[in-house]
């Protein structure tokens, strides 16, 4: 099936819509709107109509950005090799650097891969219960259009880093999307996340108040995301903002000898991230509005796209019941193509993108039967030791008010590193693992500018 998506930025009460095509393994984009007025402008009314129709016929998707007050993306590291296990741990992970229950909002996990020191890193999406559904209200109340998939912005920007520049090194790449009124940030090394974060605001080099805020708020989150300078690192600067005010950022945050890296566009460039990341056929799942949430019309496309890979499993298998030598020839030049479009049908079926040879439409089937099994928070229970000891610590650090940036339990050897209000507050995880023969080492740094005091609780039998 061939799909249009579109993907809209809404952005200081504008819009900006791009439109995006999956054509022999590469991406056709345009942009049939910038920075039109949903309220009062013709050109936006007919192209509303149009999106709305093609919905209708189901040949069409929209995705649509959740800011950084509408969702959370953070990077959670479980201390296992085995991404099995890994997984099975994200969810508590997450749920200690959440600022709400994580039973209390909607989350999901992508992009888990191995990083050194045999853990697994993975991008965690969430966002409170509430927060969706005023979401999908305000698109239908002001655009008109009810979105397919709600993609968190620093996700998309992501998916688009992957696709259109990808790392060639392990140099850190620092990413800003300007909007005209908030901004969106991105730490990547080597193509691995690092961190993400969001402010409410649109920076000026006027030297405001406002402005200053929002830059003291920048370099926060650069000085916590890169382990050091980023002189010899890479710069990528988007959004409506990006010309006029980009390299005047740049050079406020000490940027200016960081590889500068252009991009086609860079106003538009968020739209085009939403759209290709919320298409069938991207390979990933950052879309929030999953389940039971999901799209009226998401039903309907799915059993088209079932019905079509299934005509296309029995037309093959009919093919290979004909025992003509013509039709053999024939079926032999096109084996690699109808190959190729029952596993692209496949992934854009369960949003794996790399599905086993072979077992295309068996995975497919399990994935329609129990399309919410991928989903569930605890696929198995991790050895004992391990979780009486995530539990234990977890509970120390949340009764204090202390953030953890890295909790790292194996069988001869636990790290704790993050971030304490009180001096003393980390004596009470080392006490803890003391008591139990764990021999300590306690190391701790002066309060930051934001008042907080590092710290990093090593333990070794």
């Amino acid at each position: 099936m061939s799909y249009t998506a579109y993907g809209i930025e809404v952005t200081g009460g504008r819009v900006t819509v791009a439109r995006s095509r999956y054509r022999k393994g590469a991406w056709i984009t345009d942009i049939p709107a910038r920075r039109l007025d949903p309220a009062n402008d013709p050109a936006w009314t007919a192209l509303a109509a149009e999106i709305n129709r093609e919905q209708q016929q189901l040949t069409a998707v929209v995705g649509v950005a959740a800011s950084a007050q509408d969702s959370v993306v953070r990077v959670v590291e479980a201390p296992f090799a085995d991404r099995k296990k890994a997984e099975a741990v994200l969810p508590s992970l997450l749920d200690v650097q959440l600022p709400f229950p994580l039973e209390q909002c909607r989350h999901g996990f992508v992009f888990p891969q191995p990083v050194p020191g045999r853990n697994v890193r993975a991008v965690a999406l969430a966002m409170p219960q509430d927060r969706l559904p005023r979401i999908i209200e305000e698109c239908r109340a002001v655009l008109g259009i009810d979105p397919d998939a709600v993609i968190p912005e620093a996700a998309a920007l992501w998916h688009y880093q992957q696709v259109h520049l990808p790392a060639a090194s392990s140099r850190p790449r620092i990413w800003l999307h300007l909007g005209l009124d908030r901004m969106t940030g991105l730490v990547t090394e080597g193509g691995v996340p690092v961190q993400a974060f969001g402010a409410r605001g649109a920076w000026s080099d006027d030297g405001n108040e406002n402005a200053a805020r929002l830059l003291a708020r920048v370099r926060m989150f650069l000085a916590g995301a890169l382990k050091e300078q980023s002189a010899g690192g890479e710069c990528v600067i988007s959004g409506p903002l990006a010309e006029t005010v980009g390299s005047a950022l740049c050079a406020q945050l000490g940027l200016d000898a960081a590889t500068r890296l252009t991009i086609a566009e860079p106003d538009s460039v968020l739209a085009v991230a939403l759209a290709e990341a919320g298409h069938p056929r991207s390979g990933v799942d950052i879309n929030l509005r999953r389940g039971p949430d999901s799209h009226p019309l998401a039903r309907r496309r799915a059993d088209r796209t079932r019905n079509r890979l299934l005509a296309r499993v029995a037309a093959g298998g009919l093919l290979l019941a004909v025992g003509s030598q013509g039709a053999t020839a024939w079926l032999s030049i096109r084996h690699d193509h109808w190959q190729r479009d029952i596993r692209r049908e496949a992934a854009a079926l369960t949003g794996i993108a790399a599905l086993p040879r072979g077992q295309e439409v068996f995975i497919a089937r399990q994935h329609l039967a129990a399309p919410d099994e991928r989903y569930a928070p605890f696929q198995e229970w991790l050895a004992p030791d391990a979780t009486a000891w995530f539990n234990r610590l977890t509970r120390i650090a949340r009764a204090r008010g202390m953030t953890l940036e890295q909790l790292s339990i194996r069988a001869d050897a636990i790290t704790v590193r993050g971030t304490s209000t009180d001096w003393n507050d980390p004596d009470a995880i080392a006490n803890a693992l003391a008591e139990e023969g764990w021999r300590m080492e306690l190391e701790r740094s002066d309060a930051g500018a934001d008042e907080r005091v590092p710290f990093t609780v090593r333990a070794q039998r």
